[in-house]
């Protein structure tokens, strides 16, 4: 049995995001199984000295940490970057533990989970360079369904292979084992067919536009290079 577990939550948006939502939820399971459960936000971390030692003792000794983040673009959020430099710097001036283990949870707001896949790549190749035991990692397609800081539970029917999947991991988490491939398979099952994800989501544009009162230059493009002159 692990006796503590850090949840790190590398969204910008800190507790008002999916990634906060998905921790608040795994941290839950792992409390349940009484595993001592600790969550770091990196949100703002480089402006305070204190958290950010948290962060370089908490990763540098034996344990497992779990890390939880959107997908920018393609890759890692740039304050997970920074934190994951900042330690490799800093490593050779802290005692390193000999059973440290690593796991992420990635989410992403397009509608297919596989986008996550190089992201995780990232983690455990990260892992298996700095000496971390890598447990896998989950990714979650879609991740704009869920409401940033609201609780999985009162999704209803909607999470339920979310939270199944949230469920088997902290089985396995608390005991120091990898993640199951169940765990895998169930989590990137989509939240909604992905034509009503995209068809809310674009709503979700227009009904921004329309409270900003651009709804009618939607289509502008004040970037775009004029079309050349025909020459007489």
């Amino acid at each position: 049995m692990i006796p503590e577990i850090l949840l790190v939550v590398g969204s910008p948006r800190g507790r008002k995001s999916v990634s906060h939502t998905l921790a608040e939820y795994l941290g839950g399971q792992l409390r349940d199984r009484k595993v001592s459960v600790r969550t770091l936000y990196l949100a703002g971390m480089r402006n305070s000295p204190e958290r950010q030692k948290e962060f370089q003792d908490s990763l540098s000794r034996s344990g497992l940490t779990v890390f939880l983040f959107p997908l920018y673009a393609d890759q890692l959020p740039s304050i997970v970057v920074e934190a994951l430099e900042d330690w490799a710097d800093q490593r050779s001036v802290n005692p390193l533990g000999s059973d440290r283990k690593l796991a992420a949870v990635v989410n992403c707001g397009f509608p297919e989970a596989g986008q996550n896949d190089a992201a995780l790549a990232v983690m455990e190749r990260f892992a298996a360079v700095e000496g971390f035991e890598w447990l896998g990692g989950l990714t979650l397609g879609g991740g704009g369904g869920i409401p940033p800081g609201d609780s999985l539970s009162r999704m209803g029917g909607m999470a339920a292979n979310l939270r199944w999947a949230l469920d088997l991991s902290a089985i396995s988490l608390a005991a120091g084992l990898p993640l199951p491939g169940e765990a895998w398979q169930a989590v990137r099952k989509p939240l909604m067919p992905a034509w009503l994800y995209l068809f809310f989501g674009n709503l979700g544009w227009y009904w921004g536009a329309w409270k900003s009162g651009v709804l009618t230059r939607l289509r502008d493009k004040p970037y775009e290079a004029p079309a050349p002159s025909a020459r007489k």
